[in-house]
């Protein structure tokens, strides 16, 4: 039995709770997972987990095993980095969670030069909007949106997003274009709502007056990715950063509406647990993005 890779596997299925879950992340069967927990169970002359229908949890002494396997499993890790850092190479597996929008427009078109410069590194993207544990998740890195952070995690604040109003240039030759806040009222406004948020007004500011702006429409979405099909679908007004739009901006198709008021800034974060801290490959990761997105002009970038 090789046992790094069960102790390896062993943490994972701790940490997500089930087996099928490992499986699926390291590309194994569910019943080779089961014979590496086996394998250590018999090593060790104890259970390690306990098993139901659909969930797997540590006994006493497989809690104790996975927390000294973690550890073991870190600092195995962070000296084959050391060393690969000291040729200039980083090698391994980074696995990194971002929405689905953010991830298409604002990572992948950077990845090609950070990868071609580490050759030996393998980039796991996991793309989705909702809200992943990145313990249970097996994430390293996750780029989040907004001014509410799990507790637990180190965050740290790459930027601020600027805001605007965008509507597709079609819709507005159709329904006329907002020349006021008030007159948002008599338009078609995509909102956006998801299990823990859901915009019920917009808030603009001119010089020191503030406009509180009730909103309602036919359509809302619970993703970036629904946002910028629906404005370019020509369904409506919607709140969103300029990123979203950055081509189409560009190009014409898409306009800012209301360009003299300002809109709430949406923070982003880089956000990992704390025994990530000084990680090699995750602090090359966000200083090269971080580096792009300047050069791009995607953050507004504050002290």
């Amino acid at each position: 039995m090789d046992q790094l890779s069960a102790m390896r596997t062993l943490v994972r299925v701790i940490e997500s709770g089930s087996f099928t879950a490992v499986a699926r992340e390291i590309g194994a069967s569910q019943p080779t997972i089961s014979k590496q927990i086996r394998g250590l169970e018999q090593r060790l002359g104890t259970p390690l987990l306990t098993r139901s229908t659909r969930h797997v949890a540590p006994t006493a002494e497989g809690l104790l095993y996975y927390q000294e396997c973690r550890a073991i499993l870190q600092a195995l890790d962070d000296v084959e980095l050391r060393i690969g850092a000291a040729e200039g190479q980083l090698s391994g597996m980074l696995r990194v969670g971002v929405s689905s929008a953010f991830g298409r427009l604002e990572i992948l078109p950077y990845l090609a030069e950070f990868l071609a410069k580490h050759p030996k590194l393998n980039i796991e993207l996991l793309m989705s909007d909702d809200i992943a544990d990145l313990l249970q998740s097996g994430i390293d890195i996750a780029f989040r949106f907004g001014h509410s952070l799990p507790e637990g995690l180190v965050a740290r604040k790459l930027g601020n997003l600027a805001s605007s109003l965008f509507a597709s240039k079609e819709y507005l030759a159709r329904h006329g274009s907002p020349q006021t806040p008030e007159q948002l009222t008599t338009h078609h406004c995509i909102t956006y709502q998801n299990a823990t948020v859901r915009q019920r007004y917009w808030q603009l500011q001119l010089h020191d007056e503030v406009f509180t702006v009730p909103i309602s429409g036919q359509l809302s979405c619970n993703s970036s990715e629904g946002l910028r099909a629906a404005v370019l679908g020509h369904l409506g007004i919607s709140f969103a950063q300029p990123w979203l739009f950055k081509a189409e901006l560009a190009e014409g198709q898409v306009q800012i509406l209301l360009p003299d008021y300002h809109l709430p800034v949406m923070p982003l974060h880089a956000v990992y647990l704390p025994e990530r801290r000084g990680n090699l490959r995750i602090g090359a990761l966000m200083a090269h993005l971080e580096q792009c997105w300047q050069r791009n002009g995607t953050l507004a970038l504050i002290d």
